[in-house]
């Protein structure tokens, strides 16, 4: 299906009026953070398909618990 074809008649607008009105929302126990990795392991998370952030992120938080 292209773009063209997809229906967003039921979509509202998105104005001025609701970007000023608009809030930051990140999930709760998560903290954006900057991070350098080595290009390929980040190709590598990448890869994989799917969310590759949250892939990395739980392989980070099972070797913190391993680590304990």
């Amino acid at each position: 299906m292209s773009d063209d074809e997809i229906d967003t008649s039921d979509i509202p607008l998105l104005n001025n009026n609701f970007f000023a009105k608009a809030k930051l929302r990140l999930p709760e126990g998560k903290v954006p953070v900057l991070l350098s990795v080595d290009e390929e392991v980040l190709k590598w998370y990448h890869d994989q398909g799917g969310d590759y952030l949250s892939l990395l992120n739980t392989a980070l938080r099972d070797y913190a618990e391993l680590h304990r």
